[in-house]
């Protein structure tokens, strides 16, 4: 093992620096830590809101998909209403 030169020796203030900072990013990451039950928790009222929000998104669908039948068959209604009182007019 080589021989310890002085200059590399870390200071006490250096020491104690270090340590502070250590605590400082320790307590920050402890912060953001959540206990795994209450992890738990949440993920699954998550999927429960987005099992609820993907139900809503197919209930719209289909009632687009109703409305907008609607909308072809009132269209080509009138037009074979059209057609129809045209026609009865000509044989007339």
């Amino acid at each position: 093992m080589p021989p310890i030169d002085s200059d590399d020796v870390p200071t006490l203030r250096e020491v104690s620096r270090t340590l502070r900072d250590f605590r400082d990013e320790f307590r920050l990451q402890m912060g953001m830590m959540v206990r795994k039950d209450v992890h738990t928790v949440e993920h699954q009222g998550l999927e429960t809101r987005l099992a609820r929000l993907e139900n809503e998104r197919e209930t719209d669908k289909k009632d687009r998909s109703a409305m907008r039948n609607q909308y072809y068959f009132s269209v080509v209604g009138a037009a074979l209403s059209l057609v129809v009182a045209l026609v009865v007019a000509a044989v007339k």
